[in-house]
């Protein structure tokens, strides 16, 4: 009787499972199983070379602070003051190309007023920026700073309509500056650069590094020319700007 009843309650069981469609089988299936992974994005070599950006970063009060301290109003020709400028070394400024229009006398003041008369300048035009070389030494100057590597946060200082701006970003590479003018490498950098745009650019020390002059067309990066070649022959095929009259 007991037998009977198991038997039973077997078959029911069965005949439950069959109704859902569950089945069990020992064999494996035998048809391919196709199986499409979605296809690689290729990277861009940009995005490559900011796998190694540094963490450390300028913040933007301690660049306005550095920037606003190291500014030099400039005035060549005996003209009144039209721009600010930062000298990188003891006898060279840089500064927007609308700042300093010709080479000649030049003479700076600081945030507090103080004018030095530095003596007659040869200034040379890249792109937005004027570089000029004075016969005595400036009354302020930027720290300098050694070169940066790709990935390294920087904060682009540039002067816009009397006031100064400062557009963080980072180094993007390093690209021969045959195409921009200048017999040196250059360094793009990912800040936010105007086409007008032109000024230092300091690291996260609040050195400067390089000078921005220009903007690359092909990738709309910055464009700045590092502090270590203005010691040398970069300037060599510039525009030389004309004397004062």
């Amino acid at each position: 009787m007991i037998r009977e009843a198991a038997l039973c309650v077997l078959l029911i069981a069965t005949t439950l499972l069959a109704g859902c469609g569950v089945f069990g089988t020992d064999k494996a299936p035998t048809d391919p199983i196709q199986v499409d992974a979605p296809p690689l994005v290729p990277v861009f070599p940009e995005v490559e070379a900011l796998a190694s950006t540094t963490t450390r970063e300028l913040s933007l009060g301690r660049a306005r602070t550095l920037a606003r301290r190291a500014a030099l109003l400039v005035a060549s020709c005996g003209d009144d003051p039209a721009g600010r400028g930062f000298a990188l070394d003891q006898q060279t400024l840089v500064a927007h190309r609308d700042a300093l229009p010709g080479a000649g006398s030049l003479s700076v003041s600081t945030a507090n007023g103080r004018s030095t008369a530095v003596g007659p300048a040869r200034a040379y035009r890249v792109g937005h920026l004027t570089v000029a070389r004075v016969a005595r030494a400036f009354p302020r100057k930027l720290t300098s700073g050694r070169g940066v590597a790709s990935g390294t946060s920087v904060v682009v200082v540039a002067e816009h309509n009397g006031k100064l701006r400062f557009l963080p970003g980072v180094v993007v590479d390093r690209t021969s500056g045959d195409a921009y003018g200048v017999r040196a490498d250059v360094l793009r950098l990912t800040s936010p650069v105007g086409e007008r745009d032109a000024g230092p650019v300091l690291d996260a020390a609040g050195r400067v590094v390089a000078v921005v002059f220009a903007v690359d067309p092909r990738t709309t990066l910055g464009v700045a020319i590092p502090v270590s070649a203005f010691r040398g022959k970069a300037l060599a095929r510039t525009l030389e700007l004309p004397a004062c009259d």
